[in-house]
């Protein structure tokens, strides 16, 4: 574990989605995503559309990487 509760995976995940990466989806990663959305760490993209990332980073998600010290520039 990483800190926060939050496994290496999940936080490599929410940089993937704070840089607006490409995400090869699984049934693993998938998981990942709803157990961070419960979470609060990530919500819908309500500007769903041609270019939407389909999830954010809430504030939560954004003080989460903060906190552990994860630097990425948003796109």
């Amino acid at each position: 574990m990483a800190g926060a509760g939050l496994n290496d995976e999940e936080i490599a995940l929410m940089c993937d989605i704070a840089q607006n990466a490409k995400i090869a989806m699984n049934p693993r990663k998938e998981a990942e995503l709803k157990r961070l959305v419960a979470e609060d760490y990530l919500s819908r993209d309500i500007n769903e559309g041609p270019g939407s990332r389909g999830y954010v980073l809430t504030g939560k998600g954004q003080e989460t990487l903060v906190s552990l010290g994860v630097g990425v520039n948003e796109s």
